[in-house]
């Protein structure tokens, strides 16, 4: 017990970084590659052709990246023409190299992304990666037919190939022009739908103009039109000089800036990194209220601050008592008591998908099949033929003894984590799913919040379906029952934490009552 409440304090900075690669991903690394494309936009979008002007043949841009005011790195993005080759006629390149402070210690990033299309605008191929310490993640598409490209995905000792389908109306990290903000004026909305690659899926974008404004940048003035950016709920700000129409400053609500400077600022700000300004703290939640008790028997609380419309807080511990949208009232049980607060029988067919494979979850992997079926061979079964939960209990103990807690800036796969044997808590959790799910016990991934230290941090944990219901396990924690102190909001996969996004640097949460039963 002694040896679990310290671990459990050590891994009070291993909660969100899964958050931090979602955001970069799909917000940050998205908001810098519009600078690529020049000069055309209609309000009704035909794919690239729709948005780049024959006239312009070189884009060379540079910002500086901020966290909290300190420059932390650069996005560099260009646009060659190549008129001698009408296959990859336009090459469309961005880096963004920036470093941050996690947990203490100074984690370097560098992701890249290029596009090449054809003289008549489609795209023909596309290259994405993103290095960080220890990890790396290359994927490559390229077209083979019509709207079908083949896509190859690269992570650690794992290769996997697909085909997908990319609609020629469809735009990669969805590049916006100089020209479209230049002409986006105070209430005017526009809408575009984009596909990125790493996660294989479709998002609409809003833009909203706001108003003018005044901004100094480096001493200089700018007269700027501010735009409101809206991604699944994450909004972030832009602002366009007016006079040129092209970005100078771009925020979001998480203390995250780039601003436009030139090519020597810019590198100048990836050398001089001393940002002591820890991320995983500043996304933290502090709570109000009564004290958090992890180990009492159940807690209320409110949520408020932003949006809540849409969240489900999907688990048999907790149940929404209130909610109007912007602020919910939510009850929770400690898992130990093995009490459903909410609770909906799933049938065979409904169950069916949480026993599947995914493209991180790789349970009918031959690997991850020798690997279980090593963990559970030897079990000593009950009479009752009920195997699943001893065998769920086997496999959280072999993660949480095997699985090194180390601090990873990846997109978590269970055969990368199953070859490296470490990782925080998004790795524990997806080898656990994909161990489980080759057991034959259906199993889903939870992201949520995690009391530690004084604050709520982002965290993701399993849970397997036994007995008709949801047992929630923490890996990382070496909780074979989660503590009240886990507050569960999104379940699935990369795609489904999208919903963390609005939450984050918003949401604020008030501890109402802390409850023990006095019969036990």
């Amino acid at each position: 017990m002694k040896f679990i409440v310290f671990h459990k304090q050590k891994k009070s900075f291993y909660l969100i970084r899964i958050v931090l690669f979602i955001f970069w991903l799909s917000l940050l690394g998205w908001l810098v590659r519009y600078e690529a494309y020049p000069e055309f936009f209609t309000h009704k979008l035909d794919g690239y052709k729709s948005i780049i002007s024959k006239d312009v043949l070189l884009i060379d841009s540079w910002m500086r990246i901020l966290v909290n005011d300190s420059p932390v790195g650069y996005s560099y993005t260009k646009m060659e023409v190549e008129k001698t080759d009408p296959v990859n006629y336009y090459k469309i390149e961005n880096s963004l190299s920036f470093s941050i402070n996690l947990a203490g210690t100074n984690q370097h990033i560098s992701i890249k992304t290029n596009s090449v299309l054809n003289n008549i605008y489609q795209l023909q191929s596309f290259y994405f990666s993103i290095k960080s310490s220890g990890y790396s993640m290359l994927i490559n598409g390229e077209k083979i037919k019509g709207e079908t490209f083949e896509v190859t995905m690269t992570t650690g000792n794992t290769t996997q190939t697909r085909k997908v389908k990319i609609p020629e109306d469809v735009i990669i990290y969805s590049p916006m022009t100089e020209m479209a903000m230049k002409k986006l004026k105070p209430g005017q909305t526009l809408s575009i739908l984009t596909f990125d690659p790493v996660i294989m899926s479709k998002a609409n974008i809003m833009f909203t103009g706001v108003k003018k404004e005044k901004i100094i940048i480096s001493n200089k003035e700018y007269d700027t039109t501010l735009i409101s950016i809206n991604m699944k709920g994450a909004v972030s700000k832009l602002w366009i000089d007016s006079s040129t129409g092209q970005p100078v400053r771009q925020s979001t609500p998480f203390g995250w800036t780039m601003e436009k400077s030139t090519s020597e600022e810019a590198l100048k700000s990836k050398t001089k990194f001393d940002n002591k300004s820890d991320i995983l703290v500043n996304l933290a939640i502090r709570p109000s209220g009564l004290p958090v008790e992890p180990d009492a028997d159940g807690m209320k609380l409110n949520l408020s601050g932003v949006n809540l419309k849409g969240l489900k807080f999907e688990s048999d511990r907790q149940k929404v008592l209130n909610s109007n949208g912007t602020e919910t009232e939510l009850m929770i049980v400690n898992g130990n008591r093995n009490e459903s607060l909410y609770h909906e029988k799933l049938s065979n067919g409904a169950l069916a998908v949480f026993l599947e494979p995914t493209t991180a979850i790789q349970s009918d992997h031959p690997k991850i099949m020798k690997a279980v079926n090593k963990i559970i061979r030897k079990l000593d079964m009950d009479s009752s033929g009920n195997h699943n939960k001893a065998e769920a209990e086997a496999i959280f103990k072999w993660v949480y003894k095997n699985v090194a807690k180390e601090m990873t800036i990846s997109l978590p796969s269970a055969l990368d984590v199953l070859h490296t044997m470490k990782g925080d808590c998004n790795e524990h959790t997806y080898l656990f799913v994909a161990l489980a799910r080759a057991a034959k016990i259906p199993a889903k991934v939870i992201t949520g919040l995690v009391f530690t230290k004084g604050r709520f941090y982002y965290h993701a944990w399993p849970a397997v379906y036994i007995d008709s219901k949801w047992l929630e396990m923490d890996p990382t924690w070496g909780q074979t029952y989660v503590d009240v102190s886990h507050i569960a909001i999104v379940s699935g996969e990369i795609g489904n934490q999208f919903q963390l996004l609005p939450l984050m640097g918003q949401l604020k949460i008030e501890i109402t009552e802390v409850m023990y039963d006095k019969n036990q």
